[in-house]
């Protein structure tokens, strides 16, 4: 995988094995294809660092992330697009 400049704080691997979720101290969130070693996608929202992140076991094109500005996200894999905003009460 290619490195980028920003820590990684969180990474997962999808129900299949296919995809990686890596998730960083850069506020992004890469999708990476195993295989080719190469970032298929990137999800961006979050304001602070990404802290965790998880497929969904039944559905590989869901994914969850949390970050430090203390909100809760439901991505669309496929579409790169955040699906759901949870805010949280304060920052971590």
């Amino acid at each position: 995988l290619k490195v980028y400049g920003s820590a990684v704080r969180c990474c997962c691997f999808s129900p299949s094995g296919s995809l990686l979720c890596s998730g960083s101290a850069d506020k992004l969130i890469r999708i990476w294809e195993v295989e080719k070693g190469e970032c298929v996608r990137v999800l961006s929202g979050h304001k602070h660092y990404v802290l965790a992140a998880a497929f969904n076991p039944t559905l590989e094109t869901s994914l969850v992330s949390t970050s430090s500005d203390g909100t809760i996200r439901v991505w669309k894999v496929d579409e790169g697009v955040s699906v759901m905003h949870l805010k949280g009460r304060k920052t971590l």
